[in-house]
């Protein structure tokens, strides 16, 4: 689940790739470069992406339910122009009761007009799942908040996994 701390709908997110590079390291690596210790934080996600014969992506616009635990979101993104690497993306999270598309929720937001109408006919369907561990550790520092996350599962599209 994001976190309450971000103050806009912006997300500002950059992504590496790591090789034999596990939870333990990644702390001592923050440890050493913060001249602190920092705390992991280890939950489950599961996650199911939803689109419309692909209007969604030729769009921009992801859609998915969230669920760790007991608790429940939906996120919805649409993709901005992307700067030097970087993703940039309007974002909005909903908390929602179970696993599932609130559609008048979605019907409040500034969507694209061919995702409008997606949504207004309530056609949207689940793509593909994903269910993976993420780690993360919160790195307070007075001129930011900075959010490092590792994930670590498996996507899931009909039967293939």
């Amino acid at each position: 689940m994001n976190r309450a701390s971000t103050p806009e709908t912006i997300e500002l997110e950059l992504k590496f790739g790591l090789r034999d590079c596990g939870i333990d390291r990644i702390s001592l690596v923050l440890k050493d470069v913060l001249q602190h210790n920092i705390h992991a934080r280890t939950d489950t996600l599961k996650n199911a992406y939803y689109d419309c014969r692909g209007v969604l992506y030729e769009h921009g616009v992801a859609i998915r339910t969230r669920s760790v635990g007991n608790r429940h979101e939906m996120t919805v993104k649409v993709r901005q122009p992307v700067e030097s690497g970087l993703s940039l993306r309007k974002e909005w999270n909903i908390v929602i009761p179970g696993p599932v598309l609130d559609y008048g929720a979605l019907d409040e937001l500034p969507l694209p007009d061919p995702v409008k109408t997606v949504v207004k006919n309530r056609s949207l369907d689940p793509v593909f799942e994903n269910i993976f561990e993420r780690t993360d550790w919160r790195v307070l520092h007075p001129d930011c908040d900075l959010m490092v996350s590792l994930d670590r599962g498996s996507v899931r599209v009909g039967s293939l996994e």
